[in-house]
């Protein structure tokens, strides 16, 4: 019987690199060009935040302070479109919380011309914006009337040519159960 002596190990060599020129001290960089088959490096994700949208419950009668944006000129008709503005935040309150906004300071509220004379004019709300963009119904009295009427004026007005000038407050309330949504 032969026995054959174990072959050491053998470790590859590395092949000799070739010799590349040095460049040259006026050649321009090149950019390089990537590896289609290398992925880019991974870059780390910015946290993506949850945006959470709650349906809160709006009330009946809600209050909302407003402030006449539009002028009310003598020559007015019934049916002229005005616009006001809500001069306050409108708040409800969520899960016994300090209450959340549903309508911001400055939202559009528009209402129309019922009658007027010299001095005042009746108008009836209809729409106030709310928070997240939906229209809410308003009218001018607390109570459930559908065609709620409220007087205005401004105070000392002398004009020849305007009724009631913008600047003009009164108050207005929601009218109807409605809802409104929050982002958290």
């Amino acid at each position: 019987m032969v026995q054959y002596a174990a072959a050491p190990p053998v470790t590859p060599q590395p092949e000799p690199l070739a010799a590349m020129p040095a460049p040259s001290p006026t050649a321009e960089p090149v950019a390089a060009t990537p590896d289609p088959a290398v992925p880019p490096p991974a870059t780390a994700a910015a946290p993506v935040a949850k945006t959470v949208v709650l349906l809160v419950p709006v009330p009946d009668a809600l209050l909302i302070a407003l402030e006449l944006q539009t002028e009310i000129p003598l020559e007015a008709t019934a049916g002229m479109e005005l616009r006001f503005t809500g001069t306050r935040n409108v708040t409800v309150g969520v899960g016994g919380g300090t209450g959340e906004t549903v309508i911001a300071s400055g939202a559009s509220v528009i209402a129309v011309i019922v009658n007027h004379d010299k001095k005042k004019a009746t108008i009836q709300l209809k729409t106030v914006d709310a928070l997240d963009g939906t229209k809410l119904n308003s009218r001018t009295t607390a109570g459930s009337a559908a065609d709620s009427k409220r007087t205005i004026e401004t105070a000392g007005q002398t004009s020849k040519t305007v009724v009631v000038s913008p600047g003009a407050t009164t108050i207005g309330y929601l009218s109807g159960q409605q809802s409104g949504r929050l982002r958290k």
